[in-house]
């Protein structure tokens, strides 16, 4: 929960806020690019611009709240000039209607053009028109659903002539055609009967009904209001309405609550999530009163409304409370108690108890709390995130972004108009680029966001809004709308990316001396390039084009003609490199690198104090020695005498009196040092020699070093490696051979020749000439041999001479006839294809160079249904194993549980040796490592559903598997045991319910662990499990005699959770000591003649590890009552009569 953020409070930087002023606002509405204002005596019609369009005037009018709502009757009252003021500003875009209602004439209303406000009718026959509240502090407020006007009025009788807590209902349904039925009480077609169409309550029990919004949303009507009981306390409420129900017979209302103590509601608007969920979006007050008041936002889902409705009602069918007294004109106070279940999506199946009021609140925690007042929400969504818009009482907007239902932070305060309020009505354009909020002088049209200000990548994604990214490759912050191709990975970085994107060189010095060099590059977050967009590097205003080495590695090879100049004196100069993109013709980072060059230091002591590494070569006296540089790939055949050259710089001249170059070529032991010829300057030979490795396996790296005259080591600037290789390993078969001299891999110069892989030198030139065959393919193994009718699974087949390159085996295998294309391969000894769809048991058949092999078993198409797992609750620390009850559950190569929605889906680890067709084992994953990537609150539920391959399958009913916090214990007692195990021990926490099969066990200082015992859960509600001890193995216990006590360190197995292993790590008290097992001595002449008195049992040991009551004596089938318990002493009461004998009833009975 956000409850306290220190941050700048922020005017929008990029421009004045378009802005519509006049005075005594009151309400907002729209319709596509108009937009209407409802205020005191007039009502305005404006575009999107906020340039006004229409102006009506709708008061003040000759009236008085004592007057009936005729014009033409007289008034007793007298009527005097009264100030209109709009209470209902409604849209009706199916008949093209602007419905408006004011507070004169008794809250009656008029139907208006959308297009010209000035064209209108009136509806003024009678009272059954009044419809809204007929004075300025009054709520009111009116949706449309179903074609009609579902209205909320407050309560307020001032009126001497007129009842109106009995003529306007505080809940009605009006029809909205325009006809003589237009405003009444009326089902359409037909009149309403008042007490049917409407609801009411009793103005003698409640004071004051203060309604905040109301709306449709799937199938139901919504209103939010605070309601004043006289008997009660006072609280908000949310009432809900089958949207079908025209008579008010499905109304349940039920307290709602943001917290503990927040139970006024202020403002609310419901909304769709980006992530498809109906959610009310509220703010709440603590109290009516100016002193000591903060407010709060909250969410809530829908679906949990209408679950905390059904459940309301439940305890009203369930019987012994009442309907609601404050409600007027219904049959019976008391609830109709009958056997009846309420489903969720409850409408009018049996009505037998509504309308009802309940007691048990829906709640949800505070995401935001201000001690200045919300006056207003809204949401929109952006980049997969929700983001509130709170309207304040100081004229700011707080932008919230919404992280779950639960928590939020705060991304900025925008500055509207100082001081005064945001109004309720507070609109979002249909992109959601902007806000329409209003004041009661002003209506402003304000960005919902404004990316541009921040100008590096850092600043941007610390901005935190869901709106604003990282446009990466036009190097600017902006919405995604704004940046190009930004549906493509990394082009758009979020907010929640992990990095920015960035650079980092391989190195940023570079000799000049060594002609061309490679710049390489590593770049976080690097897009990926497209036929469109690659990469160049740019050095001294010169574009370089770029090569992507790997997903986030390019190189630029710079030549000597585009390295910069060193000034005279100078051994170095720095350069600006930056990195562009053709696409948008931006150079989107910029960094620096030095060019160098030691041959300018004539002097050994400034070569050797350079800071690039030069040398001073007492050899050929310059400052400039020699050094191997990167030399693309060298291969050698093993056991061929092969020749190589190296690339390198700076190689003198061996002077008289010096040795040459030597190759010394690491291989295996001993090294192997090779004769070498300098080429050039820049370049050297390693002359012919014969390679070679012992270990059996395709190739060997060989690391080369390079030395002369005896022992001087060429420094190497680069690796210098080679690789060896043996055609009879790289080839195992004729394909796998023959694959190697048909495609790329001919650079091996490996040959299929008498029978086996050789280089191609060793082969005779009749072998070389010979047309090759392979032999037929042989198959080793099909896998799996079963998958869903749908298809989609990934066939595995092994063997041998399956092919010598992938366009041959393309097409070749079938199922069932069917095409079963190739998705991977492994030349010769692998094909993998995805199995289509089918029906029916199918022939598996491979098909290499004419020759068809077909598998003996067939495949089976089979039709997985899982249908119901357990349980259905876990810690966030995983390990809860679930079993998954169906049929044919063993389908297919690749098998998935996963739990739905959880930090974008979670996959549980499926025992696939211990699972069968009808039930399978998965364990759940820990997730809370995942807190640190996302934050996340608990608990969180997730639909649980399987996939078989690729192919998708719901559990019934849509079951939901919920993630909470892991368990913690408080508390452990007794703390005294047997050494044979068994008493009962009471173990209290928190969060105990989520592990459905907790174990304990005991262990010593060394970790050696007990047996583990089940314990038991008392009840639903408490956090108690109830454990027997468990029994200290013979490695566990006392090593003498005389030690008649142990401590031992208790532990938990409860799933996943390391944390209650060992109980001592945070529990003062957690130790259990474990004593002697009781002895108890038998009767004399095993027999005990029952006089009345107490029966004494004598032993020893008896109240070492227990107390009285947790001894039981039975005598036959009836107990001993225990009385007390010594150490060599136990005294119980036997029943009054004797009990039968057991096993056979004849026989006296046995004490136990």
């Amino acid at each position: 929960m956000l409850l306290a953020v220190v941050l700048a409070v922020l005017a929008p930087s990029c421009c004045a806020l378009q802005s519509f002023t006049r005075s005594d606002f009151l309400h907002l509405t729209r319709n596509g690019d108009q937009l209407y204002v409802g205020a005191k005596n007039r009502i305005y019609m404006l575009n999107t611009q906020l340039n006004g369009v229409q102006e009506v005037e709708t008061g003040p009018k000759y009236d008085n709240v004592e007057c009936l709502v005729h014009l033409s009757e007289d008034c007793t009252a007298g009527k005097i000039l009264t100030d209109n003021y709009n209470k209902i500003l409604v849209v009706d875009s199916v008949s093209g209607k602007l419905v408006t209602c004011g507070s004169v004439y008794q809250g009656t209303c008029e139907l208006r053009n959308l297009n010209d406000i000035s064209e209108f009718e009136e509806f003024r026959q009678d009272m059954t028109r009044a419809v809204a509240a007929n004075s300025q502090e009054s709520s009111t407020v009116a949706f449309i659903a179903m074609n009609n006007l579902y209205v909320g009025t407050t309560l307020i009788n001032n009126n001497r002539f007129v009842d109106r807590a009995t003529d306007v209902p505080s809940f009605s349904i009006r029809g909205i055609d325009a006809n003589s039925f237009a405003f009444d009480l009326a089902t359409p077609g037909t009149p309403f009967i008042p007490d049917k169409s409407a609801l009411f309550y009793k103005t003698e029990e409640a004071e004051k009904v203060e309604f905040v919004a109301g709306f449709n949303s799937s199938g139901y009507n919504y209103f939010l209001f605070n309601l004043y009981l006289k008997n009660k306390e006072s609280s908000s409420y949310i009432a809900q309405i089958c949207e079908s129900d025209n008579l008010f017979e499905s109304y349940v209302e039920i307290p709602i609550e943001c917290g503990a103590t927040f139970k006024y509601i202020h403002a609310a608007i419901a909304t769709t999530t980006e992530a498809g969920e109906q959610i009310i979006a509220a703010t709440f007050t603590n109290t009516t009163t100016q002193s000591g008041r903060h407010s709060v936002f909250c969410v809530f889902k829908l679906s949990d409304v209408r679950r905390q409705v059904a459940s309301n009602l439940q305890q009203c069918f369930d019987g012994g409370v009442q309907r609601g007294e404050h409600f007027d004109k219904i049959s019976s106070e008391e609830c109709h108690q009958e056997s009846y279940t309420v489903p969720d999506d409850f409408c009018t199946e049996n009505t037998n108890n509504n309308p009802y009021s309940g007691s048990t609140a829906i709640t949800s925690d505070p995401i935001i709390t201000s001690d200045k007042l919300m006056t207003s929400v809204a949401v929109s969504s952006a980049s997969g995130s929700d983001v509130a818009f709170i309207g304040m009482s100081t004229g700011h907007v707080k932008k919230i972004f919404l992280e779950t239902r639960e928590d939020g932070q705060l991304i900025e305060e925008i500055v509207i108009q100082e001081g005064s309020p945001i109004l309720k009505d507070m609109l979002m354009t249909d992109d959601e680029n902007h806000i329409f909020a209003m004041t009661t002088n002003s209506l402003y049209k304000v960005p919902t966001h404004d990316c541009g200000r921040k100008t590096t990548c850092e600043e941007c994604l610390s901005m935190g809004d869901p709106y604003c990214g990282w446009c990466s490759l036009e190097n600017k912050c902006s919405v995604r709308s704004e940046c190009g191709n930004s549906n493509l990975a990394k082009r758009w970085l979020t907010f929640e990316a992990w990095s920015c994107i960035a650079d980092s060189f391989e190195k940023r010095e570079f000799s000049t001396q060594d002609g061309q060099q490679t710049i390489t590059i590593t770049i976080d977050e690097l897009p990926s390039e497209t036929v469109s967009n690659k990469y160049q590097c740019v050095l001294n205003g010169k574009a370089i084009d770029a090569m992507v080495n790997s997903g986030n590695e390019i190189s630029c090879r710079i030549q000597s003609s585009d390295m910069p100049t060193i000034p005279t004196g100078e051994d170095n100069v720095e350069q600006d490199i930056g990195i562009k993109s053709t696409e948008t013709g931006v150079t989107f980072l910029q960094n620096t690198i030095t060019f160098y060059n030691c041959s300018v230091h004539n002097e050994c002591t400034r070569c050797a104090k350079s800071n690039w590494g030069c040398e001073w070569c007492v050899h050929s006296h310059e400052c400039n020695c020699p050094r191997m540089l990167h030399t693309s790939e060298i291969l050698i055949a093993n056991n061929v005498a092969t020749t190589f050259t190296l690339r390198a710089a700076n190689l003198a001249v061996p002077k008289s009196g010096q040795s040459g170059y030597k190759c010394h070529v690491i291989l295996g032991s001993p090294e192997q040092i090779v004769d070498a010829t300098r080429v050039s300057a820049n370049e050297l030979r390693c002359n012919e020699h014969t390679y070679s490795y012992e270990p059996l396996s395709a190739k060997e790296t060989a690391s080369i070093q390079i030395k002369w005259n005896g022992h001087f080591e060429v420094e190497d600037h680069a690796v210098v490696q080679a690789v060896v290789y043996k055609c009879e390993v790289m080839g195992a078969d004729c394909s796998a051979c023959s694959s190697l001299s048909e495609t790329e891999e001919f650079k091996y110069g490996c040959w299929w020749c008498d029978g086996q892989c050789a280089f191609k030198e060793w082969c005779e030139q009749e072998s070389l000439e010979r047309q090759l065959t392979c032999p037929k393919p042989n198959l080793e193994m099909i896998s799996p041999l079963n998958g869903p009718k749908e298809g989609g699974t990934f066939l595995t087949i092994t063997g041998s001479n399956l092919g010598r390159h992938r366009a041959q085996v393309n097409n070749s295998v079938t199922i069932g006839g069917k095409p079963c294309p190739v998705t991977d391969y492994k030349t010769s000894m692998m094909i993998v294809c995805k199995v289509p769809e089918g029906d029916t048991d199918s022939q598996i058949s491979v098909t290499i160079s004419e020759n068809t092999i077909a598998w003996e078993e067939p495949f089976v198409y089979k039709d997985p249904k899982p249908t119901r797992f357990e349980p259905n609750i876990g810690p966030v620390s995983g390990g809860t194993i679930l079993t998954i009850m169906g049929q044919n559950l063993k389908t297919g190569a690749n098998i998935e549980l996963i739990i739905g929605d959880i930090l974008s889906n979670v996959t549980c680890d499926i025992d696939l040796e211990s699972s069968t067709d009808q039930e399978m084992f998965c364990t759940t994953p820990s997730v809370a490592a995942m807190n640190g990537l996302t934050r996340v609150t608990y608990p969180q539920n997730g639909v649980v559903f399987m996939r078989f391959d690729e192919v998708k399958r719901d559990l019934n009913n849509d079951q939901e598997f919920e993630y909470v916090l892991d368990p913690t214990i408080t508390a452990i007692e007794p703390l005294l045991a047997f050494e044979s195990g068994g008493r009962t021990l009471t173990v209290t926490g928190e969060n105990l319910h989520s592990v459905k099969k907790p174990k304990i066990f005991i262990m010593d200082s060394s970790g050696r662990k007990s047996n583990k015992t089940d314990c038991f859960k008392v009840s639903k509600k408490k956090m108690i499990y109830i454990c027997p001890s468990p029994r200290a193995s013979l490695s566990l216990r006392r090593k003498r005699e005389s030690d008649s006590m142990k401590q031992y360190q208790l532990g938990l197995d409860m799933d996943g959770v390391q944390s209650v292993k060992n109980l001592s790590n945070f529990l003062v008290n957690s130790k259990l000591t474990i004593t002697k097992d009781p002895e108890y001595y038998e009767f004399m002449h095993k027999k005990r003649e029952y006089r009345g008195e107490a029966l004494k049992l004598n032993g020893t040991n008896l109240n070492l590890g227990c107390t009285a009551g947790d001894v039981r004596v039975i005598i036959g089938t009836q107990r001993c009552e225990v009385k007390s318990l010594e150490l060599t002493e136990l005294l119980c009461t036997p029943p009054d009569k004797q009990p039968e004998g057991y096993p056979r009833k004849e026989s006296l009975p046995i004490v136990t």
